[in-house]
């Protein structure tokens, strides 16, 4: 069934074409793979299509006209599914939305500091979270591993209008940061940090009329680099970035199909393998040619 997917742009929204580490355009390929469509669309230009199955908000990093937003808004009142990928920072004129939903972004990043789990992961960075602790919900039941979120905002509901459950939530030992994120951090309650484990991604649904079965689907998620060109291919990105689609696309029967991971095209050595690769190659192969030439030389010459 034809299932419109509408990226919003014209306020530095993820490019659902870019190649780059940033760009959504692996995400949007497999999109189209599984009959998707997929586009951007500028609310300056025209309204929204009437046949959006899904609306995608990614992370704007300026400011949405009230207009636009109204054009949002008017869009959720009338039942309309959406994806909203919100990064820690400024709203950019998105405060109306989360009060429309009920929700809240928690302030700061959230960090985490279980150090064996992260030694284990080779993750460098405490802002850097690793999820393994997913609510019983239809996006996160086919998810047998971890998926990590980048920089990402805690998410909490403070109002009931939807049924909300958190599907994705940071470990115990993470907290919600509201001081520079450095090398060494501390849980510091005084300062307004927030105790975790922390929701990240909170799935919204409710009926769309009293005396009917079809029900209106919102995803909100404190991080939106999860789905990036750089970070899809990572333990299970892929796979929970697509169930969120075909949930919210009415696409449940989709969901118990893992898809295939997407290649992981990036390959980290550490000083010492570099040092072995590089007198494999550069001392070790050439003596050992060396060597065989010289035997076979011998050889040929005591004949």
């Amino acid at each position: 069934m034809y299932k419109r997917q509408v990226f919003l742009k014209g306020h530095g929204e993820r490019s659902i074409s870019g190649n780059d580490n940033t760009g959504y355009s692996k995400l949007v390929t497999e999109l189209n793979n599984k009959g998707f469509s997929t586009e951007a669309h500028n609310l300056l230009l025209s309204g929204l299509p009437a046949d959006t199955a899904v609306l995608v908000l990614a992370a704007p990093d300026r400011e949405l006209l009230e207009g636009e937003i109204d054009h949002i808004k008017a869009y959720i009142n009338d039942g309309g599914n959406l994806l909203w990928l919100m990064d820690p920072g400024d709203m950019q004129g998105t405060e109306e939305l989360a009060k429309l939903l009920g929700i809240r972004f928690y302030p700061g990043i959230v960090v985490d500091n279980n150090n064996n789990l992260r030694n284990t992961l080779r993750i460098q960075h405490h802002a850097i979270i690793p999820v393994l602790d997913y609510v019983s919900h239809p996006v996160t039941e086919n998810i047998q591993y971890n998926t990590l979120f980048p920089f990402s905002q805690g998410i909490e509901q403070i109002d009931t209008q939807f049924t909300a459950s958190v599907i994705a939530r940071s470990l115990p030992q993470s907290w919600a940061e509201t001081s520079a994120v450095s090398d060494e951090i501390a849980y510091e309650p005084d300062n307004g940090d927030t105790e975790g484990p922390i929701g990240i991604v909170m799935a919204l649904e409710r009926a769309i009329t009293d005396d009917s079965k079809a029900t209106q689907r919102i995803i909100i998620s404190g991080d939106s680099d999860f789905i990036t060109n750089s970070y899809i291919g990572v333990g299970a990105n892929l796979a929970l970035g697509l169930n969120m689609f075909n949930w919210l696309a009415g696409d449940d029967d989709l969901i118990a199909v893992e898809p295939r991971n997407a290649p992981d095209i990036q390959f980290q050595l550490d000083d010492t393998e570099v040092l072995l690769i590089g007198l494999g190659y550069f001392i070790v192969l050439p003596a050992g040619l060396i060597l065989a030439g010289v035997a076979i030389w011998l050889r040929r010459r005591k004949r």
